[in-house]
């Protein structure tokens, strides 16, 4: 069996120490019973003030309750709204389908997102479900292209107190036509209760932790699951912004954009265990294509958790020199090549960072 010791997360440290070369399987299981939904279904905010056209992916339109209200169906190319990007909100949502491996036989999704300020950004973290739901904080990759560099055993993510993270509406939602994926609104604090005394002992309640996902809880609405079906190649979504008290709910249409998926030829990580020699160079090969603002991200990680991170040139083929694999321990590894697109959307009130990517995962074993 592989094993990794992660480090725990400095706030409720919910994962804990788990076998990085299973973490897939965590998919399913982030945010179990203990988590609170913030209602018991999802329903449409009622502030939704939404102006935007429903021109783009969805033009067609959905009859799902969650569906923001007063909607412009004038048309137009516009977004609707008088202003876009200015606020000081800043949002973040990853939205990863991870394809079936060896560990794994069928596909899984991962969708996470929040809500914070510019004073208390999260720029450190590009990929939220990450955090939320593997109990990793992935490094960046290099700036520059076909660039390599070890990231040690990278460093846990620190939440900070509750107050730093904003409740919003009850969700973050991806859609194409009648395709929806919904990250449902979760209090992810100690106890999971929806709100929290803080400072400790000051009589002052706050919302405990609020983040948005897709899980299988059974706290968990009907139409949150996380359905990798949702997920599709090199497509453009809609976003909508589930406002609440602290926005007036937005819906921007064709804002978010899949990249390609991929196949890895090389090494051969259909194989659990594949002998891969420390002191040989390493080729990686995948199928593919890249796109205009796509990246190609390879890491390999051994089961202390040190760590390589490869911003590769798409063009199907990345060899690691063997003095880089070297660094990492002999044993089992895990190797993850991923095509992603990092993009900026401007809503009302200030800008969401959204990740889409498509990953698989080969389970290594270096000798």
């Amino acid at each position: 069996m592989r094993t990794r010791r992660t480090q725990p997360v400095s706030r409720p440290a919910r994962l804990g120490q788990t076998p990085l070369a299973l973490l897939p399987l965590m998919l399913l299981l982030a945010c179990g019973d203990d988590a609170t939904e913030g209602s018991d279904s999802m329903v449409e905010d009622s502030d939704s003030g939404f102006t935007g056209n429903t021109e783009g992916s969805s033009a067609s339109g959905s009859g799902n309750p969650t569906e923001p209200t007063g909607a412009d169906s004038s048309g137009g190319s516009g977004p609707g709204y008088d202003t876009l990007g200015e606020g000081d909100l800043r949002g973040t949502l990853s939205f990863t389908f991870f394809a079936a491996d060896a560990a794994n036989p069928d596909p899984l999704l991962g969708m996470a997102g929040a809500w914070r300020t510019s004073d208390d950004n999260i720029e450190g973290v590009e990929d939220f479900f990450g955090v939320f739901g593997l109990g990793t904080q992935w490094p960046a990759p290099p700036a520059d292209l076909d660039a390599l560099e070890q990231n040690a055993v990278p460093g846990t993510f620190e939440w900070g107190g509750p107050t730093q993270w904003l409740l919003a509406g009850n969700g973050m939602k991806l859609r194409r036509g009648d395709t929806e994926a919904t990250a449902c609104l979760l209090f992810y604090g100690y106890g999971g209760s929806a709100e929290v005394e803080f400072p400790p002992s000051s009589g002052t309640m706050v919302p405990n932790y609020p983040v948005y996902a897709a899980t299988t809880s059974s706290n968990q609405p009907e139409g949150c699951a996380p359905d990798p079906g949702t997920w599709e190649p090199d497509a453009e979504y809609d976003i909508v912004l589930y406002g609440g008290d602290l926005f007036e709910t937005n819906s921007l249409a064709g804002q978010v954009h899949t990249p390609d998926a991929l196949e890895v030829t090389s090494p051969d990580i259909v194989t659990f265990g594949t002998q891969v020699a420390i002191d040989e160079d390493l080729e990686v090969t995948w199928t593919g294509e890249a796109g205009e603002n796509t990246r190609l991200v390879i890491r390999v990680f051994d089961m202390f958790g040190r760590m390589f991170t490869v911003n590769a040139d798409d063009d199907g083929s990345y060899t690691i020199p063997a003095g880089e694999i070297e660094g990492l321990t002999a044993g089992p590894a895990t190797l993850i090549v991923s095509r992603e697109h990092l993009e900026e959307v401007l809503f009302t009130d200030g800008t969401v960072r959204v990740l889409s990517r498509y990953a698989q995962w080969g389970y290594i074993e270096l000798y």
